[in-house]
């Protein structure tokens, strides 16, 4: 839950920037994208490469990119670049928000199946 978290601040700052673009309010697009590239990189230190490297280090890289793409669109006032990595981070976000789904129903799925291990329990 905490990671799609990450990813809403990221594309919801990413977004106003955009619009600041458009409006030419340059010192609030900068801050706007300077908070996103912070949590984009609070996602690359999230990861733990001792429980999975191989996944680990294409996100890194991923991150990584979306990272360059933020700045690029910072220093060249680039709304096409900010939405580059807006639209990775959207994909992001929908996989975890799955992730965070499965993992609640397994949990909900492995109660209910506790729960009726217990009734059967006090019927023997």
């Amino acid at each position: 839950q905490l990671q799609v978290m990450l990813f809403d601040g990221a594309i919801r700052f990413g977004e106003q920037a955009k619009t600041a673009i458009g409006e030419q309010r340059y010192d609030q697009m900068h801050e706007r994208l300077t908070r996103a590239q912070d949590i984009v990189i609070e996602l690359q230190n999230g990861l733990r490469p001792d429980k999975d490297p191989d996944n680990c280090k294409r996100l890194e890289s991923l991150y990584g990119w979306c990272y360059l793409r933020l700045v690029e669109g910072n220093i060249g006032r680039d709304p096409d670049k900010i939405e580059e990595a807006l639209g990775v981070l959207r994909y992001q976000r929908e996989t975890w928000q799955m992730i965070a789904a499965a993992r609640a129903n397994e949990a909900a799925t492995l109660a209910a199946a506790d729960e009726q291990r217990g009734g059967l329990r006090l019927a023997g």
